[in-house]
């Protein structure tokens, strides 16, 4: 009998930048994504300041942080921790 896999199928995530060095991404929540159980991830950039909302498939969620974290100027918050979405994009961790 194989044994039933419990894990959600996904973990929804907002990247948050705090500081936009070069001025092309803005601040704020930046770019949506979704993890999956394999570790892949997908991102999509909101546009808020470009008006380009391009999709992104990745190799793991590490990956995104070392390619879009700017040494710690965007925060990758899990939207399945805070009580609701609301509260991670308004900063609300805890």
């Amino acid at each position: 009998m194989n044994a039933v896999d419990t894990r959600p199928p996904f973990r929804p995530f907002v990247l948050y930048r705090w500081h936009d060095g070069t001025g092309v991404s803005g601040t704020g929540p930046v770019a949506f994504g979704i993890a999956w159980p394999d570790g892949r991830a997908v991102t999509r950039w909101s546009g808020a300041t470009t008006g380009v909302q391009q999709i992104s498939v990745w190799d793991s969620v590490e990956e995104i942080r070392r390619i879009h974290g700017h040494g710690g100027r965007t925060e990758l918050r899990w939207l399945d921790q805070p009580a609701t979405p609301a509260e991670a994009l308004n900063g609300d961790t805890s």
